[in-house]
């Protein structure tokens, strides 16, 4: 029996069962099999929300399990290792061959070398991390005197985690100290000079303090030196500085960006390599000049593409390129918002509200549709911000 293979169960693997679920209805002689280290896939836009507690802990998880559609075969195994010339894939002590290959592992956290008590920081690159920090920072607000909060990398999660965790710390009559720390001459540089503008300003009236051009020296698990020299003591250090190729042990002929994402072609393929596809974030996709973003949308919409292509590349029929669209982004700032939305500018409880509707409209089964629905509709009605 010939196989395809998808590497993880994230939105582009999960988009892509739906093209290749049908296939292997019509099509005995292949099986599909899904790999993932979790029996469940995660709304990753929710994860600081999980972070500060803001919605029910099980909202943005669904079962894999319950979203395979006949026929396809979920490993919930982790993969550490693929081969393209050999056509196998390594999860625990096992090889697996296939006919075709979707990489679709997403990312996981970058650290860019930086090794000093890495146990001690806290990332937000998956569910079971974004849970570590609700626990860890419900404990780091009992029994001090202040409360410094530092955030390695001042783009859309750093920022969106800063306002939740302040947000958060005043529900328990808190008020915390929090310093962003963006080794770039401004947050967001990749979007225009006035919505940067307009972040810091929105940043500094929350009392937030922004330390551009700068990176962390040291840190000891309880204090951060910066490379001025400047120190900051007894911190809760969260670093979201950046991100990396989830499956790193990947051996063949192909290049990638610095994040070890994999240069494709317009198709979703890896050159060299005619029946290996990637997407998402294991994908550098081409776009203008320069590349895609790492965002949940898009990761969706290519792996859904790249599906359709494998089912087409078996078919003997022509593939089609990839061609994403750009509706737009909201960063939530708890209670407010800033965003670019089908051409439009939205600020305030309207983007917020727009942000749950879009999680409502991209999770899974009717329980967590209607979960987000209300916490859109608590935002909208209530104008305060939503709680569990």
């Amino acid at each position: 029996m010939k196989r395809i293979v998808i590497a993880g169960a994230g939105f582009a693997g999960i988009s892509a069962l739906k093209p290749l679920g049908k296939f292997t209805v019509t099509a005995p002689e292949y099986e599909t099999m899904i790999f993932d280290k979790n029996d469940y896939t995660t709304m990753m836009p929710s994860l600081p929300d999980i972070a500060a507690k803001r919605i029910k802990q099980n909202l943005p998880k669904a079962s894999i399990r319950d979203l395979l559609p006949k026929r396809v075969l979920f490993k919930n195994e982790e993969i550490e290792r693929i081969d393209f010339d050999a056509q196998s894939v390594s999860a625990g002590s096992k090889d697996y061959e296939y006919d075709y290959l979707l990489l679709s592992a997403g990312s996981v956290s970058n650290f860019y070398g930086f090794n000093q008590h890495l146990s001690r920081i806290f990332v937000l690159d998956s569910f079971t991390e974004a849970l570590r920090i609700e626990q860890e920072f419900s404990k780091y607000l009992e029994n001090r005197e202040s409360y410094t909060v530092i955030i390695a990398g001042a783009g859309f999660t750093g920022i969106e985690t800063a306002c939740v965790l302040k947000a958060y710390a005043e529900t328990n009559a808190r008020t915390i100290n929090v310093v962003l720390i963006e080794k770039a001459d401004r947050v967001l540089g990749n979007l225009p000079a006035h919505i940067s503008d307009y972040l810091e300003s929105f940043m500094s009236g929350l009392g937030f303090r922004v330390i551009k051009r700068s990176t962390v020296e040291s840190f000891n698990g309880n204090d951060i030196a910066l490379e001025t020299g400047e120190i900051f003591k007894d911190v809760f250090f969260v670093w979201t500085s950046g991100s990396k190729r989830a499956i790193e042990d990947i051996s063949g002929t192909f290049t990638t960006l610095p994040d070890g994402r994999i240069n494709v072609t317009e198709y979703l393929q890896v050159p060299g390599y005619k029946n290996v596809f990637a997407a998402g974030d294991s994908a550098a996709i081409k776009s203008g000049d320069g590349y895609l973003r790492k965002a949940a949308p898009f990761s969706a919409s290519s792996g859904r593409a790249a599906g359709k292509n494998i089912m087409r590349s078996l078919e003997n029929r022509p593939l089609k390129k990839f061609r994403p669209v750009e509706l737009g982004w909201i960063i939530p700032l708890y209670p407010s918002s800033i965003g670019h939305v089908l051409g439009l500018n939205i600020k305030g409880r309207p983007g917020m509200s727009l942000h749950y509707l879009t999680c409502s409209y991209r999770t899974h089964g009717i329980k967590h549709r209607a979960g987000y629905f209300l916490q859109a509709l608590k935002i909208l009605v209530s104008g305060g911000q939503p709680r569990p």
